[in-house]
């Protein structure tokens, strides 16, 4: 392995990791009511909402690439295509809003709700050892705690 491909192996997962948790932010900062209608939707039927988020994720890659087979859909396979990367992107970042709002429990802000789900789903997408998702579970849980119950963050 060259020098080039061994910077790149190390730098990737910590530049995914910083870009989901700016997007997060700026979702959060910019689209609240949107993280707390998926909130609704997860609690009235995750069942449901699991389903058809499969479904979207398996169906629209398929769509793009029949469309790729004809002359006049091959913009349309294109842009979808191109639209599948935020869309993706921004359904990651939901879920560990949602992982994280099971976690913090409402009283608490959005952020520190989705802090808690994002420090557990890249803690757990970049880790090789088991060692490391035991921390971040403990880290997660001990942080919910903070978040959670008053006179903890006195007592910190």
């Amino acid at each position: 392995m060259g020098p080039i491909a061994f910077l790149s192996a190390i730098a990737f997962w910590p530049a995914v990791s910083l870009s989901s948790l700016v997007l997060g932010l700026v979702f959060l900062w910019f689209a609240p009511r949107a993280a707390d209608a998926a909130l609704v939707a997860a609690r009235a039927g995750a069942w449901e909402a699991l389903a058809i988020g499969l479904a979207v994720a398996i169906v629209l890659p398929i769509a793009g690439v029949v469309a790729l087979v004809t002359l006049v859909g091959i913009p349309l396979g294109v842009a979808l295509g191109l639209a599948l990367a935020p869309l993706y992107a921004l359904a990651y970042v939901t879920g560990a809003w949602l992982l994280g709002r099971a976690v913090v429990r409402e009283p608490r802000g959005r952020v520190p709700a989705f802090l808690a789900g994002w420090e557990s789903c890249a803690s757990s997408r970049s880790s090789r050892s088991s060692a490391r998702l035991r921390g971040s579970v403990r880290w997660c849980s001990a942080s919910a705690r903070w978040w959670s119950v008053p006179g903890e963050r006195a007592k910190a």
